[in-house]
This record gives structure tokens, C-alpha cells and sequence, in this order.
């Protein structure tokens, strides 16, 4: 077979610089082609070569997993939301769920005392799906324990953060259950994202919370590999597509060196669970066409960044009036498409290769793992200075969607003229005293 790379010329980056110079015709060339992001604080350019890309020789499924965790499919499980205050209700609801294509289960409990798990679980096969249980209650969650150590499951991950409230573990914080995977402890990156940090800001904070979790759960007397078992990650989705790939590529990559530094003995568990679940930061109440175009490609760059699980949530959940029907179905529908009709479960690390994907993957690597590092030298879980510069950013990015210097297309340009009378709940839960942010509330 004939080699056509010996046909034609590789142009250098320089030539490449060369040429765009002479199609400006005059213009400058910074101003044109180079894009400076105010919230992300990096500049970048519009083009890519070869040359800016550190060339690694990676496969999917291999060590340090930029390009993911799979070797064979790209699949990724698709989970649906169980509000609990009535057991019978939530049990067909989460039936429904399971009925309509959702592959993973998210019950998170309004009611925490007096519940029937024989009516809330009942005909739901937990040894064929992943399930979350979101609780910060200790008395409930060894409760889930008793019901699931006489119950065959497949992986349970409890959205349980005990370090949010305290600085240090104790051995009555951990639940044990031999009868499946078990995940204790969430890192809930998703929190601090829809309190307005940037990437490289979420990225460290993982980081961060994750090596605490770690650390705590060894010197507790915990294996590494058990250790590592017992944490899993939930990150936030943005806008910005490429960004959102880029975040989840180099977060793998980073937190699986830190992994391997503590020498486990199974090298799969260098690996992370992540999930990554749509907010509010960047939705309005008042254009569901333009919010359900955003989530999609949200879960697209979650997809193609490698998500193991996606939490499509409905735009208006956190709305007074709740989630409808019809946006529940729509969310969930969205994985459904991307799966059964774009089939991007087939395609290994589909951006793989894309110069402007890797590029970003190490400018976010780079910029997150300094701020792990400053981070690290604070006697405190967080220093005030990580926190703050999060406020900072966030403070930021409200002046400049109110300013016009970023857009958001039916929030503050080309809004939805018919009415709605739908309005945001106030949210006043604070997490390592950061507090949610919704962006049409902050510009109105």
C-alpha cells in the first residue's frame, strides 16, 4: 500500500502562523485569532497543530486515562431521579424510570424517617443497575446497609459528604456491605461548579477532596485499593463544549497519578467512577427549547469526555413549581438518542487525536494541578484563598453575562418573549461555604 504522507509536505506551525497572517490581510493577528476566556483565565488560539500537542503515546483503557476507562464501548449508564416522601409514589416512579430506558437509579430522600424498603424497592432488580442514595443521614444510610446485606445489588454509590461538615473521618461514617460494589463516599465536584468556579477551579477541588477521602479512609486502616473503591467523583456540565470534554480527560489523567503514587495492588482501581450531572447555573426558566438544545450537547461533551454515569436533570427541577412530566422524559430522552440513534457507546474516545481536545486537556491539567498544589499546603481542608478565588470567579462571570461581554442566548440576549410563570426556588444550602448560583437570577 502506498504511504501517502511521503506525497505531501508537513507544514511546520510556523508556516501555518505564516499563512493565516497573509488570509487576515492586515488584521491583527492576536486580536483575531487568539481567544482570551476571562472566567477560565487561559488564552488559547482558534487553531491547532500538531505541535502544541505533547506527544503521548496513550490508548483507551491505559494508564493515565485521558482517553478513558474503556477499552471496547464507550457506554456510559443513563440516571434517573427519585425524589422519596411517599414509598409507594417513588416505587412507580422509579419503576417508570427503568420502564422509559434509564439504566441507574438516584433516590434522594425528602422523607429520612420510617421508610418501608420492602414497598420503596419493590420489583426493582438492583443486581442489573447501578443505584445512588443521596442522604447526609448517618441513622439512614446503616439502614440501607441492613436492607442491602440480605439483598443482592450490583453498585451502590452513596452521595454521602461527611467531610463537607467536618474536617476528619471517623469508622461510624463508613458502610460496609459485602453483597456488591459499594462506593461510600461522593467528592461532589458539581457543587462548587454550580457555585460558579471554573474548570480548572472544579478539577482541583476534586482533586483535593478526593486525596483527603484517600488519605483519611488509610490512616482509618483501609486498604488502598479498598480505599480507592470507595470513592467515586460528580463533576458539573457547562456550556462550553470543548472545555467540558477537556475537564473529565484531565481530571482522569491527574487523579489516576495521584492513585498510582499509593501503589494499589489492582491497577483498575487507578481508574475513577465519575458522574456528571447538568445544573442550573446556566438555564432559564423562560426558554425550555433553547435549555433542552444546551443539555444535549452538555451531555454530549459529558459523553465524549467519558462520564461513566450522567445525571440529565430537568431544567426547571429546582424551579418552585418542580420538574414536569414532559421535562423528565425529554432529559432522559437525550441519553437515549445519543445512544441508540448516534451510537456514541460504540465509538472508542471519539475526540481522541483532536489537537484542539488534547491541547486544552494539558493547559487544564497543568493550571488545575498548581492549584491542587497550593492547595496541599494549607492546614485547612480548603485554604480561604482557594475559596475565595472561587467567589472571585464567580462574582466574575456574573459581571460579564450582565455586561453583554458573554451571552447566553434567552437569558441576557434574545430572551423568550411569550410569559412564564415559573421562578427559581431560593436556594440557600452552602457547601464549604459556597452557595448556588443561577445566572438569570443574578442579571435580572
Amino acid at each position: 500500500m502506498q504511504n501517502l504522507f511521503k506525497d505531501f509536505q508537513y507544514p511546520s506551525k510556523e508556516q501555518w502562523i505564516e499563512t493565516l497572517t497573509k488570509e487576515l490581510k492586515g488584521a491583527d493577528f492576536a486580536t483575531s485569532l487568539i481567544k482570551n476566556d476571562e472566567i477560565e483565565g487561559i488564552s488559547y488560539p482558534s487553531f491547532f497543530h500538531k505541535d502544541d500537542v505533547e506527544n503521548r503515546a496513550e490508548m483507551p483503557g491505559k494508564f493515565p486515562y485521558s482517553r478513558g476507562f474503556y477499552s471496547e464501548i464507550n457506554d456510559w449508564s443513563i440516571v434517573g431521579e427519585i425524589l422519596v416522601s411517599d414509598e409507594k409514589k417513588a416505587n412507580s416512579k422509579a419503576l417508570e424510570l427503568l420502564m422509559n430506558g434509564n439504566t441507574a437509579l438516584n433516590f434522594e430522600f425528602v422523607k429520612q424517617e420510617n421508610l418501608d424498603f420492602t414497598l420503596l424497592f419493590k420489583d426493582i432488580k438492583f443486581e442489573f443497575i447501578k443505584v445512588f442514595f443521596k442522604t447526609q443521614n448517618t441513622v439512614l444510610l446503616k439502614k440501607i446497609k441492613t436492607y442491602f446485606e440480605e439483598n443482592v445489588f450490583s453498585e451502590i454509590l452513596f452521595s454521602f459528604n461527611p467531610l463537607s461538615e467536618k474536617q476528619q473521618l471517623n469508622s461510624s461514617d463508613f458502610v460496609e456491605i459485602k453483597n456488591g460494589l459499594s462506593r461510600n463516599f461522593e467528592v461532589d465536584a458539581y457543587s462548587i461548579q454550580q457555585a460558579g468556579a471554573n474548570v480548572s477551579q472544579e478539577i482541583a477541588f476534586a482533586l483535593s477532596l478526593g486525596h483527603e477521602y484517600l488519605a483519611q479512609q488509610i490512616t482509618l486502616g483501609k486498604t488502598v485499593d479498598d480505599a480507592l473503591v470507595n470513592i467515586h467523583f460528580t463533576f458539573g456540565v457547562g456550556s462550553n463544549f470543548l472545555f467540558e470534554i477537556a475537564k473529565l480527560r484531565a481530571f482522569r489523567l491527574l487523579w489516576s497519578k495521584i492513585a498510582r503514587t499509593y501503589e494499589p495492588v489492582h491497577k483498575c482501581n487507578e481508574t475513577a467512577s465519575i458522574t456528571s450531572k447538568t445544573g442550573f447555573l446556566n438555564k432559564s426558566l423562560k426558554d425550555p427549547f433553547t435549555n433542552l438544545l444546551r443539555q444535549t450537547t452538555e451531555v454530549m461533551s459529558a459523553v465524549l469526555g467519558g462520564a461513566t454515569q450522567i445525571i440529565n436533570q430537568s431544567y426547571d427541577k429546582d424551579s418552585l413549581d418542580q420538574s414536569s412530566n414532559f421535562t423528565e422524559r425529554m432529559a432522559g430522552n437525550i441519553s437515549l438518542i445519543l445512544k441508540e440513534e448516534s451510537y456514541l457507546n460504540q465509538v472508542l474516545d471519539a475526540v481522541g487525536g483532536s489537537y484542539a481536545i488534547e491541547s486544552l486537556t494539558e493547559t487544564f491539567a497543568n493550571k488545575a494541578w498548581n492549584l491542587f498544589q497550593e492547595n496541599e499546603k494549607s492546614s485547612e481542608l480548603f485554604s480561604s484563598d482557594f475559596l475565595e478565588n472561587i467567589k472571585l470567579t464567580s462574582a466574575n462571570r456574573i459581571s460579564l453575562f450582565k455586561e453583554k461581554k458573554k451571552t447566553l442566548i434567552g437569558i441576557n440576549i434574545f430572551p423568550n418573549p411569550e410569559k412564564s410563570n415559573l421562578e427559581w426556588k431560593e436556594n440557600n444550602a452552602l457547601y464549604f461555604g459556597l452557595k448556588q448560583v443561577v445566572i438569570e437570577n443574578e442579571i435580572n
